[in-house]
């Protein structure tokens, strides 16, 4: 599996190379505005749904080899030092995945990725279960242990929440005298942006760019928008499941949230990790081109953002989920979600 990484890598590289080589095509049969999407979709694509991706494939590479390294030594002889590595890069990991999470409409939902690796609340009774049964732990140990876990363990007890649970302790790491079994993580990329680096080509499923920079608004940074507001944040505030608590062992609710936003910030500013935006993105357009939606949009961004991360500063989500400041921080991403589904509609018009 831990191939599989390295291949995405290697993947997503090639790939960065050949939209680069096309980038400079001749533009002929395309308007003004549509080259200026199509090098949106690019900046898109390589700087943030490949960047991020590929932090993600590092990072969790790195993870594994911790795990792995952690396992083969075992907890008798491991140091608080390496658990606190571990823990580290666990949560490195965990950011980045988050910050993938306005582009879930790819890949990571068509092959199962999300479930896979990201399903909350953990089945904590059957993870104690299975951890207990010796003979399962032999067979997650043995050569061909990460078959076996795909295979004879539900996605309940897979990913990021089954190693936090392992990891972490009412928002901090555990003791090392405290642990019993370390658990592997691994995860997949697949070949979407060329799909979307080849849209209005034969071959595609994107038959323009503005339908394509509408998808990138409504199936990538709205769909989020809506599940951090009202399942990741609503489920527990409103009562209707309060075990629907994600991270709740590390205490990182509300740093998830956070970086669900910021997945989509980068995704309007054209770049992972970008503060402003790159001037082949979707705001620069939206501005260029005198949305009135803009200012509203920009807004809403920043409104987001400062509503969770006073949250934040409240507590835990797992703490403080029926707080008012969390109906505050749903509102506030809810009106974002409103914004985005206006500009998709602006955009298709263009």
């Amino acid at each position: 599996m831990k191939k599989l990484f390295k291949f995405s890598l290697v993947l997503a590289a090639a790939a960065s190379c050949l939209a680069a080589c096309n980038k400079n095509d001749d533009p002929y049969g395309l308007s003004t505005e549509e080259q200026e999407m199509k090098e949106i979709v690019h900046q898109y694509v390589l700087q943030v749904v490949y960047a991020t991706y590929g932090d993600l494939a590092k990072e969790s590479n790195e993870l594994y080899e911790l795990l792995s390294a952690a396992s083969r030594k075992g907890v008798a002889s491991l140091t608080q030092g390496e658990l606190d590595a571990i823990c580290a890069k666990f949560l490195q990991a965990r950011q980045s995945w988050e910050e993938s999470e306005a582009f879930l409409y790819g890949a990571a939902t068509d092959f199962g990725i999300d479930p896979h690796i990201d399903t909350w609340p953990l089945d904590v009774e059957a993870l104690a279960t299975s951890l207990s049964n010796a003979e399962q732990v032999a067979a997650l140990e043995g050569e061909d242990g990460i078959a076996y876990a795909a295979a004879k363990l539900g996605q309940e007890l897979l990913g990021f929440h089954g190693i936090e649970f392992i990891l972490f302790r009412d928002g901090a790491n555990r003791k090392v005298e405290e642990l019993e079994v370390a658990v592997t993580l691994t995860g997949s990329d697949k070949t979407y942006g060329e799909n979307m680096l080849n849209a209005a080509e034969i071959g595609s499923t994107y038959s323009t760019w503005q339908e394509t920079l509408s998808s990138i608004l409504l199936a990538g940074c709205s769909n989020i928008c809506n599940e951090v507001a009202n399942v990741k944040m609503g489920n527990a505030h409103s009562g209707e499941d309060v075990n629907y608590i994600e991270s709740p062992y590390s205490k990182q609710s509300f740093q998830d949230f956070i970086d669900n936003i910021l997945s989509i910030q980068y995704t309007l500013y054209g770049g992972a990790g970008r503060t402003s935006a790159d001037t082949h993105s979707l705001m620069s357009y939206f501005n260029k081109h005198n949305y009135s939606g803009a200012s509203n949009l920009q807004k809403a961004l920043e409104s987001s953002l400062t509503a969770l991360k006073a949250c934040q500063a409240k507590g835990a989500f797992v703490d403080i989920y029926t707080d008012a400041s969390v109906q505050t921080a749903m509102d506030a991403v809810n009106s974002f979600d409103e914004e985005l589904n206006k500009a998709a509609s602006w955009i298709v018009k263009q």
